[in-house]
């Protein structure tokens, strides 16, 4: 995605009274570039709250004395700030020119985003303009080191290094510049004074044609930030590459594609990924496609090296679609995926999309600063990662937070969608999208903005991606009960974090405060829970979710509270759990306990399952009661093998063979898996056959109903390590 940074809402108690929430933006500007180009920054702010704000915005160019400039909001209003940093917004009448760091003030919680974009220089005005979005951020959270990939200096790109301060005083900034083979191909110490931006040419550093990709390690003895822009030559289109995100051994990407555009161009996409260790690792990417396609592909990775595709379909053996990708790893990794479009004469421009977690998902998911009007149009990309459709509805709301238009929308499971938003022709510059599912099913989404006259790209994540970095998680005892059931709202906040207060909002004109705190709703419909953490430092994370009132108030005609227990409460994987409903009250004749564990749904008071591998699981149970009483459901956590690491190094490797080797139509098949390694204990291998089965075990079987080519796929789940996949081609003859 097109972005420098995404981060939870926060805000800062700093010195100044007046102010409650601060946020940086670490480079806007209005100036001219390289080869023509000249470059402006949109800005746009969306309210937080439902109170009024008086907002400065504070510039620090570089080289030059700072400027401020103010503007109110309204209660829940939002603004779109053409050319943000013009010279005449502060009061200048000459010809100034200007880059740096935008720091932003307020009174009350906000977000911003800014966009800095050039038009086309190589053609004219008329064919629209090429950018990144780049969200603001709480300074207090920089980094003080981290990985950036996506750098490029040969004839179809340049990359440029910028390095902020968003602290007081002067900062140095070491960085290593490295090869793929993670070898040092250049190195430097770039001091950066308080609030300053340095920025520096890779060209300065790198030879062209010395590698395609190159990654950066760097540290700073302060909170720094630092963004890597790699522009095509031809197109002028930037890709921004940020270090912000921390690395991790599982990545996932809501949104790929390879697929023809417009005028003949076609779309692709392109993989960076960067080992942050120093130590080689396996790395493992998953497409599942749209259209029901679902691939895997392998590679190594050096130390501190990188991989790089220009088309991570070509990869996959995949010719062409849409969907998303899972990236397994032994090492921790920095990636990025950029999908592009291919003009006839070569130059490019796309989008770059960041890696999300699983743990973004949200049956409620909010999006600010989106735009729509004549230069711009508006679609919205849903993806649904789970085993059932998802269904609901996208609003859409304007400047003043008023819905002007909403479209239903059915997403199948395991796949994902786009939508235009076209049903009316209102011009919003500073919108919000929310997605919204029916029966709580959670999906990721993205908005995109696309500029109607070059193509260009840009993306919009939504605050549920935000919230993810901060691993803060609203955990109810029920999301569904009748009125006056008591429910119990607990606060997971970040490892680590010093926390100063949690506040509740229950949606009803009631709150609370504390870690875990309880509340009856006395009457239906549904409710906006939502949570404020204040940390230490001042900063405020904010998280918010759904809970629905149904029925009517408890006099004796149902249960009155709902929850389970298990035993034994830390089981090892391969071992047995009971788990065992228990219910407050009276449930109604007909009432039914349905249970979700792993994905599989069963009945009854006392069940039991076995968890193959150690690892933390969620399981669901809720209870039906007919007669106005409503559903009342629990949700706890599971932890499986305690932590303790199960014995064996662990497979590398798994393939499998088949009989006959040449098989017919109506011939059953024999298939038998062979793992390199030593598998972890608890390991289970699975099967994904033609049909969507999947049997388990080393040695199964399957019937081939006709003839044709079938994708078979055998994948071993290692307690604590990473799953192992091996996908073959089995061509059947016909009978």
């Amino acid at each position: 995605m097109k972005r420098l940074l995404s981060v939870i809402t926060l805000g800062l108690l700093v010195a100044v009274p007046s102010f409650a929430s601060r946020r940086v933006l670490p480079l806007v500007g209005h100036a001219p570039g390289a080869q023509g180009t000249f470059w402006t920054s949109d800005l746009q702010i969306s309210s937080k709250s439902a109170l009024a704000q008086h907002i400065t915005l504070r510039f620090h160019p570089n080289g030059q004395p700072e400027v401020d400039r103010s503007i109110d909001l309204l209660g829940n209003e939002s603004v779109l700030l053409e050319d943000v940093v013009h010279p005449e917004h502060f009061g200048r009448t000459d010809d100034t020119t200007w880059i740096g760091e935008l720091e932003i003030e307020s009174n009350d919680d906000f977000s911003a985003t800014a966009r800095t974009f050039t038009h086309d220089s190589n053609r004219n005005d008329d064919n629209g303009t090429f950018g990144s979005v780049d969200d603001s951020m709480d300074p207090s959270l920089l980094p003080t080191g981290g990985t950036v990939t996506g750098i490029r200096v040969d004839d179809s790109f340049r990359s440029n290094i910028a390095l902020t301060n968003a602290t007081d005083h002067s900062v140095t900034v070491h960085f290593d510049i490295r090869r793929r083979d993670g070898s040092v191909a250049a190195h430097d110490d770039v001091p950066v004074g308080a609030h300053q931006t340095a920025q520096i040419s890779a060209g300065r550093y790198l030879q062209p044609g010395d590698d395609k990709a190159f990654s950066m390690n760097w540290s700073s003895d302060d909170k720094a930030f630092v963004v890597v822009s790699t522009v095509d030559q031809k197109s002028g289109d930037p890709t921004n590459y940020s270090s912000v995100g921390a690395p991790s051994s599982t990545l996932f990407f809501p949104l790929i594609g390879k697929t023809a555009g417009a005028n003949g161009t076609f779309w692709t996409t392109e993989l960076n990924a960067t080992n942050s260790e120093d130590r080689s690792g396996q790395v493992e990417v998953e497409y599942q496609g749209d259209d029901g396609v679902h691939k895997t592909a392998s590679f190594s990775i050096p130390a501190r090296g990188s991989f790089h595709s220009d088309d991570i379909f070509q990869e996959l053996g995949v010719s062409s679609g849409s969907g998303f990708m899972n990236i397994t790893s032994t090492v921790a990794l920095n990636a990025s995926a950029r999908v592009f479009n291919t003009r006839e004469d070569g130059s490019t421009f796309g989008s770059n999309v960041e890696p999300q977690q699983r743990a973004s998902k949200s049956s409620l998911v909010q999006i600010p600063g989106v735009r729509r009007d004549d230069n711009f149009r508006l679609n919205v990309a849903i993806a649904d990662d789970n085993g059932v459709d998802a269904t609901g509805t996208i609003r859409f709301f304007d400047d003043k937070h008023n819905e002007i238009e909403d479209q239903q929308f059915s997403v199948p499971a395991h796949s994902s969608r786009q939508f235009s938003v076209t049903k009316t022709s209102i011009h919003v510059g500073s919108g919000e999208i929310e997605v919204e599912t029916e029966h709580g099913v959670q999906v990721t989404a993205i908005a995109s903005n696309i500029d109607n006259h070059s193509g260009d790209t840009v993306m919009h994540e939504s605050e549920q991606e935000n919230e993810r970095q901060q691993e803060l998680e609203i955990r109810m005892s029920t999301k569904s009960a009748a009125p006056g059931t008591p429910i119990t709202f607990t606060a997971v906040t970040p490892a680590g974090s010093q926390i100063s207060s949690i506040s509740w909002d229950f949606g009803d004109g009631s709150s609370a405060t504390g870690a875990q705190v309880s509340h009856a709703y006395t009457a239906g419909g549904e409710f906006k829970v939502t949570m404020l953490v204040t940390l230490a430092s001042g900063a405020t994370l904010r998280k918010a979710e759904d809970v629905e009132i149904t029925g009517n108030p408890q006099q004796g005609g149902g249960a009155s509270s709902f929850d389970f227990s298990w035993t034994p409460s830390a089981p090892q994987p391969g071992q047995s759990v009971t788990f065992k409903a228990i219910i407050g009250g009276s449930a109604p004749a007909g009432a039914v306990i349905k249970w979700t564990i792993e994905g599989v749904k069963t009945t009854g008071a006392t069940v039991t399952h076995t968890f193959a591998a150690a690892g933390s699981y969620e399981v669901e149970a809720e209870l039906e009661q007919e007669g106005g009483a409503g559903t009342l459901q629990a949700t706890h956590e599971v932890q499986v093998g305690g932590g303790t690491q199960p014995p064996g190094n662990g497979a590398t490797a798994i393939d499998f063979s088949w009989s006959p080797s040449s098989p017919k139509a109506g011939d059953m098949v024999s298939f038998n898996a062979s793992v390199t390694g030593t598998p972890v204990a608890g390991s289970s291998i699975k099967w994904r056959m033609p049909d969507g089965s999947r049997p388990t075990g080393a040695n199964v079987s399957f019937t081939f109903a006709t003839a044709g080519s079938f994708s078979v796929e055998v994948e071993m789940e290692q307690p604590g390590k990473s799953n192992i996949q091996r996908q073959r081609t089995v061509t059947v003859a016909a009978k």
